[in-house]
């Protein structure tokens, strides 16, 4: 029997997933299935990175946006997002060929300020198909935020004509699967960013392949589990569903489909009959019997990383199982496996003699202490591996462990803080103290591994000054090449404090929007949480010296944290201020000269959180923008400020520019009133700093010559 296996998108794009690693070796040990594996979502990624796809994108954004009357200019945050990609759109289209290119290059990893550059064009690459189209969520941050409650709200994106996917999968996929005629399509859906991907693969393959049968598993069907008995719908896009492990599952399936076998007693499989959704019982698999994940037949040359990071479990769920806001479906609480640590390092170095592996990511929830010593003592000797996993703040994390760590390969380790706030750690439940967080800390520091350091705000109970407690120690913590991840409390389905509202202070929770929903509304609501948040963001990137590099947990950060771990590389300095000092000298006589990377536009209307100052915010009510890719800053400009910057390239004094724009014709009167707005337009372009005195001495200036830009011009769109 063929059996397509696939990962669809919208997700990371820096590394393989292990979803279908795992099943692919499973099946294959079986030897009777034929497995053939597909991830869509690299494939999709590079084709739209192209700079044709991405011109075709941003001439999309210039057309809404010409338009007042579209419908973006009713929604802020949409209209936001295209106004920063039709900025940033110039720099992208000259830079992305490249930027691919360096993610691609091993050295690249090695220079901070290099990787800084092409991740960030990568990045607002992501954020112009994001803008363009709800669905496009390929970087972390830039995630569609979309969710859905129901299967008539899925139906509804699917058929919606902004549906990315479906061009994609006609012409680029179906072909290729219709050659393989697979009897069984299995599809892997692990975050909610893949959806309409998921759903668009299922109607597509119905169509062109009507005696496939459709299976969908991962993540986001786990979280459905529960409900599923509500939503039959979902049964007219799949044959069956498939919750959490999905190994013998699917292999059991694939036995009964082959024999002609009733599907009853199957675990956890999902299935309609005669109208009526069944949900077999639940099981866990036996973790000790699983084979090490096969990543033969995925596209390992292809992702945006120089060499493939390859995830690795060594076990399933966590052994400490009791955060009041995790997410871990109730069917695995109380049900930690872990592997033997054995297996693990034989699953190491399985992977580093069939793939040359050198680079590894745990993803555990949480790693255990036997597990990390018998790595520690084991992998010191090789094979030479680096990697990461998260851990707990533990006791036995002791210098001679960590230290261990470090030898055996370890670069970095990812904590779930959660909060400095002792009180909120013990309304989470988290089983930890402060002190043994800055004493695993410190012992991090002492021997060269970084740190990860995940949290958020908002928890019920937490009060702003225990949101700032958290705030105050992260910035203690922006040092070397610690990272941080963090957010706001979302209230999960499943979580303790879902179940038991009112014992965490909730008076409400909003239930109602639908059976696929995961996460709820709830009130109180903390009004604090964003504006602490927003100003611990502001104050990380102004003591940042690459606030562009972007170090979340992918590939490319384990990349960068393995190649320099032994250089002395500090990420954060002084905090630097966010308005430039400004002395003007004698303006008439100084030369001046703009950035080196400025791009302008006029928008029929700005959003409140796109400009840079509170002055600049309190003027508009929208016309001229202009962006200093260099600073990151967007200013409202006049039109007597943009035809400075357009002849601003040389550069030429306030007197210089003056001549060049009056002429010897000029009545007096006419001349001082033009004098009066060249100067004032330049004074506002020195405030916001996209203007500096002129370096070097300059060649003389013809005020009636003609005017020439130099590579790095104004881009106005």
């Amino acid at each position: 029997m063929t059996v397509a296996l696939i990962y669809p998108p919208a997700a990371d794009p820096s590394q393989p997933y292990s979803s279908l690693p795992a099943l692919c070796a499973f099946l294959r040990a079986k030897t009777r299935f034929t497995v053939h594996p597909f991830d869509l979502n690299i494939e999709l990624c590079r084709k739209l990175l192209e700079r044709e796809s991405l011109e075709r994108a941003s001439e999309a954004i210039r057309k809404r946006l010409a338009n007042p009357e579209a419908g973006p200019n009713a929604d802020p945050e949409k209209q936001g997002r295209l106004v920063r990609a039709a900025l940033t759109a110039p720099f992208v289209l000259e830079e992305i060929d490249e930027a691919v290119v360096e993610l691609k290059r091993i050295d690249c990893y090695r220079s901070p300020g290099r990787l800084e550059k092409a991740k960030r064009t990568v990045f607002d690459a992501f954020q112009i198909l994001g803008a363009n189209n709800d669905y496009l969520g390929f970087d972390s941050k830039s995630a569609s935020k979309k969710r859905f409650g129901t299967p008539a709200e899925i139906a509804t994106a699917v058929d919606g004509a902004d549906n990315p996917f479906t061009g994609f999968i006609t012409e680029n996929f179906l072909p290729r699967l219709r050659a393989l005629s697979p009897k069984v399509v299995g599809i892997s859906l692990t975050y909610h960013s893949q959806i309409v991907a998921a759903f668009t693969l299922a109607r597509e393959i119905r169509r062109v392949l009507p005696g496939s049968i459709l299976v969908l598993g991962g993540q986001a069907v786990s979280h459905w589990y529960p409900t599923l008995e509500k939503v039959p719908e979902l049964f007219e896009w799949f044959d069956y569903l498939i919750a959490f492990e999905g190994e013998t599952a699917l292999y059991r399936l694939l036995e009964a489909l082959q024999s002609g076998r009733s599907v009853d007693g199957i675990p956890n499989l999902v299935w309609r009959d005669e109208g009526k959704v069944i949900r077999n019982p639940t099981a866990i698999e036996a973790i000790d019997e699983l084979p090490t994940p096969d990543y033969e037949g995925l596209p390992l040359s292809d992702y945006l990383s120089p060499e493939p990071v390859f995830l690795l479990s060594a076990s399933r769920g966590c052994y400490w199982g009791r955060c009041a806001f995790c997410s871990v479906s109730p069917s695995f609480r109380g049900r930690y496996r872990k592997r033997d640590p054995e297996l693990v390092y034989k699953d190491i170095v399985t992977l580093a003699e069939k793939h040359g592996a050198r680079y590894l990511s745990f993803g555990d929830d949480c790693l255990d202490p036997g597990t990390l010593r018998h790595l520690a003592q084991r992998l010191s000797i090789g094979p030479k591996i680096n990697w990461q996993g998260e851990l707990r703040f533990e006791k036995c994390l002791d210098n001679e462990l960590i230290a261990g760590l470090r030898k055996a390969g370890c670069v970095n380790l990812i904590f779930g803080l959660e909060s400095y706030s002792e009180r909120v750690l013990g309304l989470m439940d988290k089983g930890v103290s402060r002190e043994e967080i800055d004493r695993v800390l410190d012992q991090c520091a002492r021997n060269g591994i970084a740190v990860n350091l995940q949290f958020f705000f908002g928890f019920p109970g937490e009060t702003e000054a225990d949101a700032h407690t958290t705030a105050d120690f992260i910035l203690e913590q922006a040092k070397g090449k610690a990272t941080f991840s963090y957010g706001l409390f979302n209230l999960v389905r499943g979580s303790r404090v879902e179940t038991n509202p009112a014992g965490f202070g909730l008076e409400r929770v909003d239930r109602n929007a639908g059976p696929l929903a995961v996460t709820y509304p709830y009130l109180p609501s903390p009004d604090y949480a964003n504006r602490v948040k927003a100003d611990l963001q502001a104050a990380l990137i102004r003591r940042c010296r690459y606030p562009h590099l972007g170090l979340s947990l992918t590939a490319q950060s384990l990349i960068f944290l393995a190649e320099t771990a032994d250089i002395q590389t500090n990420l954060y300095g002084p905090a630097t201020e966010s308005t430039p000092s400004v002395e003007y000298g004698d303006l008439m006589e100084v030369r001046w000269r703009r950035g080196d990377w400025i791009s302008a536009g006029r928008f029929p209307r700005l959003p409140e959180d796109l400009l840079s100052d509170e002055e600049s915010r309190a003027e508009s009510d929208g016309y001229l923008l202009a962006y200093d890719r260099e600073k990151d800053r967007t200013v409202i400009l006049s039109d007597a400020a943009l035809w400075l910057l357009q002849r601003l390239d040389g550069a030429n004094s306030a007197r210089e520019l003056i001549e060049s724009a009056t002429g010897p014709d000029i009545e007096e009167p006419e001349r001082e009133e033009i004098a009066a707005g060249i100067e004032k337009a330049l004074r506002d372009l020195i405030e916001h700093g996209f203007v500096t005195r002129s370096p070097s001495p300059l060649p003389p200036f013809d005020p009636y010559g003609p005017v020439e830009l130099s590579r790095q011009h104004v881009h106005k769109l």
